[in-house]
């Protein structure tokens, strides 16, 4: 089965050699926003596919990738939301020992986000996209990138910061 589109054979190689080097990386940074290792598949292969599919326009956008991440996490987004219409409130499914999030606690933290948090996450730390990047990908200002990682930053310390202030201000009250 041939799939049809703006693409041609002398594309073919162009869109291996992109799907091969940033595959891997998009995966990754969908995981983080999708928060359930099957839908985060399918997204990106989704968004693989219509980046096929329309190779001749995508192929010559100034970043061809951004498209396929932004494509990728908006169909990851409307996964949930159609889940949670139908059946209500779904537990991702997350795999353990991912390379990304080896602590399961660090995992747990970045899921408890809220959607642009973790979508701020997967941009700008696991991708490593620039605040004009991830403000091009996600439609929105480069300034609110930086609220959006900064207000994720410390949701994460919130979590992950041990809870011993008690003992510390009783050592502070002893001297």
């Amino acid at each position: 089965m041939a799939v049809v589109g703006t693409h041609s054979a002398a594309a073919e190689p162009a869109f291996a050699e992109f799907f091969e080097a940033t595959h891997g990386d998009v995966f990754r940074a969908v995981l983080v926003v999708a928060r359930d290792w099957h839908v985060a598949e399918d997204a990106t292969a989704t968004a693989y596919l219509r980046a096929w599919e329309r190779w001749s326009n995508v192929g010559g956008y100034p970043s061809p990738v951004a498209w396929v991440i932004r494509v990728a996490m908006n169909d990851s987004v409307s996964f949930w939301r159609r889940a949670r219409r139908l059946v209500g409130e779904l537990r991702p499914n997350l795999p353990g020992g991912e390379p990304d999030f080896p602590d399961p606690d660090v995992r747990a933290a970045v899921d408890g986000l809220p959607l642009r948090q973790r979508q701020a996450i997967a941009l700008r730390v696991v991708l490593g996209c620039d605040a004009k990047e991830t403000a091009a990908i996600l439609g929105i200002a480069p300034g609110t990138v930086g609220v959006h990682l900064s207000r994720a930053l410390a949701g994460c310390r919130a979590t992950l910061t041990p809870t011993n202030r008690s003992t510390e201000t009783e050592g502070e009250n002893d001297g």
